[in-house]
């Protein structure tokens, strides 16, 4: 557990140096690639996770990841962060395979926010943002007072200084995620990963997130994360690639992705998406499923049987016990 001991006051954020740019982004050149994939493929067992997959990110990005639930987001970003090691491909990472760094190098250069914080630890808030610093300490302990400007920084950073001394199991699932997300961010990493960083936040810290992540980019700093909320990925994002069932639909500019087509193929939805100019932003309109009937023109079709809310008769059917049971 982190040491208890931190100073009387937290620093005064604006009296922090700026971070200036990452090692990502040299001085007088143009972004350069910081991550690359290579015909990546991730199989568990004899299923296939990813399939094929190649591409670039670049410094000074924030590249957006979507897909369907199990399309393969959050097995990509494992892979990228080591958590998982690719049954065929290539990873690379500033030029170098991610297979050649040591731990501590590697820590130093590729920050990953993934789920999920073990459950059942009595540890303030702030005692686990500071097990990020670990990447950069010069002793088994990381609880310098530079580490602590660290902590109170990223805080700040995220509008998120009044949780720092609460512990962290009573926090709201939004509360933890802005937490773990801290933790990533203090690790001053130029590369950042990040697995649905703004799922379970209402929506005013859901913009607070992703003007953080707009904040990294226009350091320099890469910027890697899976979203569900296309309307937030295709304001923020420089790039977006879809997955559906481990590989690439298609990739490019928000504009070029995020269609009436896209929608019914991928998330077979039928909507109409509508771009506001003015603030760059899609408005999407979701009519419904693709393949689906409605008990109205704009209702969705649910069975009794399945659902539970048939009658009772049909409830007693889905479980053989139930009839005896209520006697």
């Amino acid at each position: 557990m982190a040491s208890s001991r931190r100073p009387a006051s937290a620093p005064d954020p604006a009296s922090a140096p700026d971070p200036g740019p990452g090692a990502a982004a040299e001085p007088g050149q143009g972004p350069k690639v910081t991550v690359s994939l290579r015909e990546m493929c991730m199989k568990f067992r004899s299923k296939s996770a990813l399939d094929g997959l190649t591409l670039d990110v670049k410094s000074g990005e924030i590249f957006g990841v979507v897909g369907p639930n199990g399309s393969g987001k959050t097995t990509l970003l494992r892979c990228i962060c080591r958590a998982l090691i690719p049954t065929a491909g290539s990873v690379t990472v500033l030029g170098r395979d991610i297979g050649d760094y040591s731990n501590k190098e590697f820590a130093g250069v590729i920050s990953a926010l993934l789920p999920q914080w073990p459950s059942g630890f009595s540890m303030k808030a702030y005692e686990i943002i500071l097990m990020g610093c670990r990447n950069r300490s010069g002793g088994i302990w990381w609880d310098s007072p530079a580490e602590y400007h660290s902590v109170y920084e990223v805080l700040n950073l995220l509008h998120a200084e009044d949780l720092a001394e609460r512990d962290f199991e009573t926090l709201s699932s939004g509360e933890q995620r802005k937490v773990l997300l801290a933790k990533s961010l203090v690790q001053q990493t130029d590369i950042v990963l990040l697995d649905e960083p703004v799922a379970f936040l209402d929506l005013k810290h859901k913009l607070e997130v992703m003007e953080v992540l707009k904040y990294l980019a226009d350091r320099g700093k890469t910027v890697i994360t899976s979203l569900h909320e296309l309307d937030l990925a295709s304001k923020y994002c420089h790039n977006i690639i879809v997955l559906k069932g481990g590989r690439v639909v298609t990739a490019g500019k928000p504009r070029e992705v995020i269609t009436t087509d896209l929608l019914r193929e991928v998330y077979e939805v039928e909507a109409e998406v509508r771009w506001d100019d003015t603030c760059n932003y899609p408005i999407i309109i979701p009519k419904l499923p693709a393949n689906g009937s409605g008990n109205g023109k704009d209702g969705i079709k649910f069975t009794g049987s399945s659902y539970g809310y048939g009658k009772t008769s049909e409830r007693r059917d889905l479980c053989p016990n139930a009839k005896a049971r209520a006697g």
